[in-house]
């Protein structure tokens, strides 16, 4: 018999929500990176707003964690990425923070001349790692909408389609906030 899930708190509704959001902006500023320079600034706002969502959303997914400082033992989590869709989304979320953070870095001219990078390799840095950093992205939104589907309690949510929506709901939600950022 299957137990349906009736009690949850705000935190993983919003962190579902700064996930995707944080994710969605990121591939969007991305894209809009590689399509055209001319939104400089626009990009390199949305970029470090995208680690501020994804951020935001982790610390909220830590709170609901029953000993939330046992995360930094996450990197013991290797032998789970196979059977944990928790650890591999703990890994993809890092690694998207992470990679977004060196794009961020490189796309925003002012820091780089104070840690004095030089123009090729801020462009080489910011190429490299915008592109990681959106596949990560795509990953994590994706991410979220397996992890839900597999939540057996909850039958609407058991659907193939369920990944396919939290992908365009984060880039839908990527395009309004890097809208209202331009």
């Amino acid at each position: 018999m299957i137990e349906l899930q009736t009690i949850w708190g705000w935190q993983p509704a919003l962190y579902l929500f700064l996930g995707g959001m944080g994710a969605g902006t990121f591939v969007v500023a991305g894209i809009v990176r590689f399509a055209t320079m001319s939104h400089k600034r626009t990009i390199c706002i949305a970029m470090w707003c995208a680690i501020a969502f994804l951020a935001i959303g982790l610390g909220l997914l830590l709170l609901e964690l029953s000993a939330p400082f046992r995360a930094l033992m996450m990197w013991q989590s290797f032998s789970n990425l196979g059977s944990s869709w928790m650890a591999l989304g703990a890994w993809l979320l890092f690694g998207a923070i992470a990679c977004c953070g060196v794009a961020a870095v490189s796309n925003t001219e002012p820091l780089c001349a104070v840690l004095k990078i030089s123009a090729e390799a801020q462009k080489t840095l910011g190429t490299l790692f915008t592109s990681i950093g959106m596949a990560l992205s795509l990953c994590v939104a994706v991410y979220t909408g397996v992890l839900l589907m597999q939540a057996e309690g909850v039958p609407f949510w058991s659907t193939g389609l369920l990944p396919l929506l939290f992908t365009v709901s984060a880039l839908d939600t990527g395009v309004g906030f890097f809208g209202i950022v331009l």
